[in-house]
């Protein structure tokens, strides 16, 4: 398959965690330059124009990450290997989240992220004062990452991971070692109307 590849600058390709208030904003930079031009990629592969954003894309989202999941060393046994889902791309890093030793491929990292972008552009879209940005306090979870924030409230809602996420459990089905998900070509559908509902929850707004 010929999906055109992302590569995080060196400079920029690190745990989000180890990253100082410059780095960070250095790739939320980054990150802002290149995301509609990735999302225009995706929208064309999948759907054959560009730009498409509708709920209705979710599930031939589903399908078309499904069917070009790329992948290397997923076994059960123990390792010492750290938890790297903090990383800002999955670059040749190894992963431990109950699959040891597991590393995601190419095509599949630049899909993962790319999907990740449509899924926060689609919030954006249909949901009041939505927003790309990045927490800057260290001490809470989702530090630095590109993420989608609301006018009004502290929380967001991390959308970079849920595409990696759902790869895992779908290898651990197919190794017999997960109980499949009901329904699992809802996964993204039901990410998206979950966020909905809690953006739109007006009981827990911050301010």
């Amino acid at each position: 398959m010929n999906y055109p590849l992302i590569t995080v600058p060196k400079s920029l390709n690190q745990n989000f965690s180890s990253m100082n208030l410059d780095e960070a904003k250095t790739y939320f930079e980054w990150f802002e330059n290149i995301k509609n031009n990735r999302l225009e990629l995706l929208c064309r592969e999948v759907f054959g124009k560009a730009p498409y954003l509708k709920e209705e894309g979710l599930m031939p989202l589903y399908y078309f990450l499904r069917k070009n999941i790329y992948h290397e060393g997923a076994t059960f046994e123990k390792t010492s290997s750290p938890h790297e889902l903090d990383k800002p791309f999955f670059d040749e890093h190894l992963y431990n989240v109950s699959l040891n030793y597991f590393q995601i491929k190419e095509p599949t990292k630049s899909i993962c992220f790319d999907i990740s972008i449509y899924l926060g552009e689609l919030l954006i879209q249909n949901i009041k004062n939505c927003r790309w940005d990045y927490e800057k306090k260290h001490s809470i979870n989702g530090y630095a990452k590109p993420s989608i924030f609301q006018k009004g409230r502290r929380n967001h809602i991390g959308v970079i991971n849920v595409p990696v996420f759902l790869i895992l459990d779908i290898i651990k089905e197919s190794m017999n070692k997960y109980p499949p998900k009901k329904e699992p070509h809802l996964v993204f559908e039901n990410f998206y109307i979950n966020c909905v509902k809690i953006f739109k929850d007006t009981s827990h707004n911050d301010l």
